[in-house]
């Protein structure tokens, strides 16, 4: 098996609701939803396969328990277990864990719980055409225009199952984990601009779409007219909803989607369009926390327009330029203190 690819974050371990692929070369992106449980988990210390087991947890509970397992017996038979219908059962050789709820065994941030497992993804194969995936035969020279429409609206492979309610969250995710996984980069990033044009669809749901699969791709070819849709043609968005989305409109959702490009790939153009939102009394608090770290001489100019305009309190714009220069902190908060 040629390795090239590595899950995000060591790999994710988790219960019912964690999405173990057949495919071996499904990995962790980072973005894509639902998380992908790693296939091809390695243990650091006796080097064993990491093997899993659904519907059962270990019959002293969820922490690390009992090592010295034969890696020739199922796990059945080889470790205590106990029904759980939510659990699943992890062992190498040498220790086993059971989990419910999804995690990285690599994070970050304040509420990332560390496992303290030596797991680690050994690496996965690259996507490499032609392939059929999920019965649908896929090749470079194929008619990729025609399965980006189809699986912008919502026509997905019936083959292709992943747990809960995923598809009306994330309708591009089947396109975009394609996508995301192909070994030809030049081919990838041709698929992805052809996504572009349907932000401007005529269909409600095929512009959710596409706004989907930049959700997932960030900064992939195409996004950067994210920007210009969201600041141009409002009115595809404004007030456009669909029953799948419950009380969010399309807005919510390109102003959201905008906001993780600011995160990871914050072009130009999207910098500007995101000022234009802001400055129209529209936006969003990532936006204005983002300025705040990387544009906060732009947020203290304009602080008391955009306390004007509803779009951020007095507190929040402090908030913001909080780690800025001592001199745009003092700045901001003068301006501020103006009624």
């Amino acid at each position: 098996m040629t390795v090239t690819h590595h899950c995000a974050y060591l790999g994710h371990i988790g219960g019912v609701d964690l999405w173990l692929p057949e495919t071996l070369w499904d990995r962790d992106l980072g973005g894509l939803h639902p998380r992908v449980g790693c296939t091809q988990l390695r243990c650091e210390d006796c080097g064993q396969t990491v093997r899993s087991m659904l519907g059962q947890r270990l019959a002293t509970g969820f922490s690390k328990g009992f090592s010295g397992l034969s890696p020739d017996l199922p796990l059945g038979d080889a470790l205590p277990l106990t029904a759980d219908a939510y659990a699943r059962t992890y062992a190498c050789q040498c220790r086993s864990f059971a989990a419910v709820a999804t995690q990285p065994l690599q994070g970050e941030g304040d509420d990332w719980h560390d496992p303290a497992l030596p797991w680690r993804c050994a690496g996965h194969p690259p996507l490499v055409l032609p392939m059929t995936v999920d019965g649908v035969h896929l090749e470079t020279a194929g008619d990729w225009d025609s399965l980006v429409a189809e699986a912008l609206a919502g026509i997905t492979p019936r083959n292709w199952s992943v747990p809960g309610g995923l598809h009306g969250r994330h309708p591009a995710v089947w396109l975009a984990r394609i996508v995301g996984h192909l070994d030809d980069v030049a081919l990838a990033d041709a698929i992805a601009a052809r996504v572009a044009p349907h932000l401007l669809s005529s269909a409600a749901n095929i512009r959710r779409g596409a706004v989907n699969f930049y959700r997932h791709l960030p900064g992939a070819p195409g996004a950067a007219s994210l920007g210009a849709a969201m600041t141009s043609h409002r009115g595809l968005y404004e007030g456009v909803t669909l029953p799948e989305m419950g009380p969010r409109d399309l807005a919510d959702e390109l102003r959201e989607c905008v906001g993780v490009q600011l995160a990871h790939a914050p072009s130009p153009s999207l910098v500007d369009a995101v000022k234009a939102e802001l400055l129209a009394g529209r936006g969003t608090t990532l936006f204005v926390l983002w300025m705040g770290q990387h544009e906060s001489d732009w947020l203290t100019d304009h602080a008391a327009q955009l306390v004007r305009l509803q779009v951020a309190s007095r507190g929040r714009l402090q908030r913001a330029v909080a780690a800025a220069p001592q001199s745009t902190q003092d700045r901001m908060a003068a301006i501020l203190a103006v009624p």
